[in-house]
């Protein structure tokens, strides 16, 4: 079994949430989102 975790705020590309971003980039504002449930 393998569980991957990534680090808050970590985009995974043009997925709707961080558009424009690349793959890796971190991005404050989805890091504040996922923290306070936004």
């Amino acid at each position: 079994m393998l569980l991957w975790i990534k680090t808050p705020g970590e985009s995974d590309g043009n997925c709707g949430t961080g558009a424009g971003s690349s793959a890796g980039q971190f991005l404050p504002q989805v890091a504040y989102d996922l923290v306070y449930g936004y």
